[in-house]
């Protein structure tokens, strides 16, 4: 967050505190600048990780990840004599005895 965002941010909060209404005027306009300002801020540092790829992977996909919503698990998983394990530390064990071979 930029240094003009964060304080933008500050400012929406006093403002609300004062007039304690949202459909206030001078609530709506501390609103949307500080909107305005989060989506700027946030494009930029989004740019910003896009142009540095070449350099900086790793911040990248850190990010990108950050954004998604599904996450990957480990199912269960079905062991050599066919039977299907659940349990975390079977799946382990599974899971290394197979990747050991």
């Amino acid at each position: 967050m930029s240094y003009k965002a964060a304080k933008a941010v500050a400012h929406r909060r006093r403002v609300y505190k004062k007039y304690s209404n949202n459909s206030h005027p001078a609530c709506l306009r501390a609103n949307r600048m500080a909107k305005k300002l989060m989506e700027d801020s946030r494009r930029h540092f989004e740019s910003k990780l896009a142009d540095n790829i070449d350099q900086d992977k790793k911040s990248f996909f850190a990010y990108a990840s950050s954004k998604s919503n599904s996450k990957v698990l480990v199912g269960p998983l079905v062991d050599s004599s066919g039977q299907t394990v659940s349990d975390p530390v079977s799946m382990c064990e599974t899971m290394n005895q197979t990747l050991r071979n």
